[in-house]
């Protein structure tokens, strides 16, 4: 039997700072909300705010700063939201997605798998698992940027039972 489900997008432009992101999140999170969607998808590595040499300076923990304040959204709107960040474990840096469900929980995180070199020589540390989430209106999974050039991650999607894979990207995938 087919489900329905509402996804939503939304594209950032670059932020100077962390308050000004959170404001145009929220803006942008509530006028999505409208649609009444089941899941938002956020950009790859939003918290970066133009510091794209700086991944160490920005990585935040999770939870952390942007995944609570989108997490307060997520619950304000009942929906889930994908929270793509430069994430950080101790030292360990990581392209993470973070899952947000509709009560504002995190139901857990994909880490890149496939870093690019510059991601590599800033810290990155690759993810090891395409990891795919239950949520309440399907198996949800993702895949950050230059994990589109590798099947090891569709794969891996494939193989976890993904019903609904999303590709969070600052840029288009298959050039």
């Amino acid at each position: 039997m087919a489900r329905h489900v509402r996804v939503t997008t939304v594209a950032l432009g670059e932020s100077k700072d962390l308050p000004e992101l959170h404001g145009k999140l929220e803006e942008l999170l509530d006028l999505a909300a409208v649609e009444k969607p089941d899941i938002v998808a956020l950009p790859e590595t939003m918290n970066l705010c133009g510091q794209h040499t700086n991944w160490k300076g920005v990585a935040e923990p999770v939870p952390g700063p942007t995944t609570r304040m989108v997490s307060g959204l997520a619950r304000k709107h009942s929906m889930y939201v994908w929270c793509p960040i430069v994430a950080c474990q101790g030292k360990k840096l990581a392209n993470a997605a973070v899952l947000i469900d509709r009560r504002g929980g995190i139901v857990g995180q994909y880490h890149k798998m496939f870093p690019t070199i510059s991601e590599l020589k800033m810290g990155v540390v690759p993810g090891t698992k395409a990891h795919v989430f239950e949520a309440d209106f399907g198996r949800v999974g993702a895949a950050i940027c230059f994990d589109a050039n590798f099947r090891e991650v569709g794969d891996g999607l494939a193989a976890n039972g993904a019903e609904i894979v999303f590709f969070l990207s600052l840029f288009a995938a298959g050039r």
